[in-house]
């Protein structure tokens, strides 16, 4: 914005400064005679005409990271097909396994659920009662860490 306002000063010296050093027209005829001439001498600190307002440039509200809950963790799993499993919570091993295709389970921790699927994408896996997903693809081994935060697979 000053650099704006500092173009529109310095076009505006500019312009006062042309004018006055441009020559005179005479368009009146020599019947007055030993008239005066005045010369127009620009202002010191011409006016300037300041531009419009400038809208602010938008700000992006920026959601403050909420803190950290000291709600338990639940993870909820189903699996649509058998798959071998470990599951850590809170650092204990509390299950390592084969798990059968219609078994449902839920773990609970007060940090972190850990879950190791041999068979990934057979198991249905809903985060702290969130939206129930398939933890990968069929046949892949997949390690996801579940905390009070969100899931890293």
């Amino acid at each position: 914005v000053s650099g704006i306002a500092a173009a529109g000063l310095l076009g505006a010296i500019a312009l006062g400064l042309a004018n006055a050093l441009k020559p005179a027209s005479n368009t009146a005829t020599n019947s007055s005679v030993n008239s005066p001439s005045v010369a127009t001498q620009p202002s010191p600190n011409p006016e300037v005409s300041s531009p419009a307002a400038i809208a602010p440039l938008p700000t992006t509200d920026s959601v403050p990271p909420k803190p950290a809950t000291n709600e338990p963790v639940q993870v909820d799993i189903s699996l649509t097909d058998r798959s071998w499993m470990e599951v850590v919570t809170d650092g204990k091993v509390e299950f390592e396994g084969v798990l059968a295709k219609g078994e449902q389970r839920t773990w609970t921790a007060k940090n972190n659920v850990s879950i190791r699927a041999g068979n990934a994408g057979a198991v249905i896996v809903s985060h702290n009662q969130g939206e129930a997903k398939p933890l990968g693809k069929l046949g892949d081994v997949v390690d996801a860490n579940f905390s009070s935060k969100k899931p890293t697979p």
